[in-house]
């Protein structure tokens, strides 16, 4: 038998080397081509912000933290305005700011290369209040980015009292209640609504239901059934969450065509195909065809029976995702037509406007504010919700409850026997499961909060906007806010 040379052997060595180091190349500079992609904004241009209710305070930003300052006022929320510059090893590392109080660690990400004003969500050291005193020292430590040294300002907010509030929770489909605010909801005199039945988008059930109209049956109802059992997860019993059955991305249509009867891809027409399920009294009795008009009336109607002095609802101007918009459309129409005006508008953000990787980061670090660029003040208030451990757990059982949250199935029911095509099936479940959890599992809520009666000026500033997020920006110009060119966010 000939043997191999030992000159061969090298260049065979040599070789691989080169295949594996050129391939390593290609999907690391492909990785980094999408990440970039994913951004509409200069990510060296400031985000602009003006927080008209807040408890404003001057500290001086040293380079290993600062000194807490002297604070009368009662807070839950706390702000820091930064100067941010990534170095040159956030082109490899996701930049972060390690916050470190007597031990009580947390991070904020930001964007790779990242340059200019962003803000520290610093509420979590709320938790330590009462031995938060003038003077205490939070220290922070810059990975891959450091900050300016100068007197900046420490914004403290103070929002009521949610344990003493009726709670309404507005989800577009479901799983965004769980997702933005299962905290938040959590063992409260709350109400869930969930406006469509989700039957749309990605296919996750193709491989159980090959025709079209007969899987989107299955998943809006799967869905449906979601909607109104997982929240009893936080305390929420099934008579308290509502699924009005609309269908999944058909908002902005029938927004549009006020007139016109919207129709499933389940190939219906009729709302009792998914409305059917609910247990709830407060579902409205009476069938409807899927119109506009129809989904304020119905949202009126409840209301009226609840009266919540609290809304938790999709912020229309910083969540780019249609049925996300004009479910708070229809909320504010609902508001204008019941007279409601005392309480909150509780606003989150899922599918953020300008960067579909906010937020930034990893699970369990904190929820930064979103890239932002008005001065006009269309909220008064922020409003970040800690979850306590044992919350925080509830809400990763909610949301893997959530078929919506799962990853899609890809083997035919006869392949589920073969070994290595199932162990290739969960690999790929769980790493699907994991980017889901990068984005969403956070020890921290965020909400833009505004009173109730400001919800007809908020419709308008949305419809002049063109259904397009803030542009107005001294910092920033309108190639930077390319908003147009972000694709719709599959639900």
């Amino acid at each position: 038998m000939n043997q191999i040379k030992p000159k061969k052997k090298l260049t065979y060595f040599i070789g691989c080397l080169f295949i594996l180091a050129f391939t390593t190349c290609f999907f690391y500079v492909r990785a980094e081509i999408r990440y970039y992609s994913e951004f509409s904004y200069n990510l060296h241009s400031d985000y602009v912000y003006s927080f008209p209710q807040s408890f404003a305070v001057q500290i001086k930003l040293e380079r290993d933290g600062f000194n807490w300052p002297k604070t009368e006022k009662p807070w839950d929320t706390a702000i820091l305005k930064i100067a941010v510059r990534s170095d040159w090893s956030s082109i490899l590392f996701k930049p972060f700011i390690e916050i470190n109080y007597r031990g009580n660690i947390s991070r904020q990400y930001f964007e790779k290369t990242a340059k200019g004003i962003r803000y520290l969500n610093l509420s979590r050291l709320f938790k330590s209040a009462q031995s938060l005193t003038s003077g205490s020292k939070i220290t922070l430590r810059g990975h891959s980015v450091s900050w300016e040294q100068f007197t900046t300002e420490l914004y403290l907010f103070k929002n009521v009292d949610l344990s003493k509030e009726k709670i309404l929770v507005i989800a577009p489909h479901p799983d965004d209640a769980e997702i933005a605010a299962f905290g938040l909801y959590d063992n409260k005199d709350a109400y869930i609504v969930t406006i469509t039945a989700g039957e749309d988008g990605k296919p996750r059930f193709k491989r159980f239901y090959q025709d079209k109209k007969e899987h989107a049956f299955f998943q809006g109802w799967i869905r449906t059934w979601d909607s109104i059992t997982v929240p009893f997860w936080g305390g929420i019993p099934p008579e308290r969450c509502i699924n009005l059955g609309y269908f999944d991305g058909t908002l902005k249509t029938m927004f549009e065509k006020p007139l016109e009867k919207m129709v499933s891809v389940a190939g219906t027409s009729d709302l009792r195909t998914f409305r059917k399920y609910n247990l709830s009294d407060l579902t409205p009795k009476e069938a409807s065809d899927a119109k506009w008009s129809n989904l304020v009336d119905d949202l009126s109607r409840i209301l009226t029976q609840i009266n919540p002095s609290v809304i938790v609802t999709p912020n229309p101007l910083t969540d780019a995702h249609p049925d996300h918009q004009f479910s708070t459309i229809a909320l504010y129409e609902a508001l204008q037509k019941t007279g409601i005006t005392k309480g909150a508008l509780y606003l989150y953000t899922i599918h953020d406007s300008f960067s579909s990787r906010w937020p930034f980061g990893h699970a369990f670090s904190l929820v930064s504010l979103p890239p932002y660029f008005s001065k006009m003040p269309l909220f008064d208030k922020i409003y970040s919700h800690h979850l306590n451990e044992n919350t925080f757990i509830r809400k990763l059982f909610a949301l893997d409850d959530m078929h919506g949250f799962r990853s899609i199935y890809f083997l035919k029911l006869s392949e589920y026997n073969n070994l290595i095509l199932t162990i290739i099936q969960s690999a790929y479940l769980q790493w699907k499961t994991v980017l889901q959890a990068r984005k969403y599992l956070r020890f921290d809520e965020l909400f833009f909060v505004s009173p109730m009666e400001k919800a007809a000026f908020l419709r308008e500033e949305f419809l002049k906007s063109s259904f397009n997020p803030l542009k107005e920006s001294n910092d920033v110009d309108e190639k930077s806010l390319n908003v147009s060119a972000l694709k719709k966010t599959e639900e």
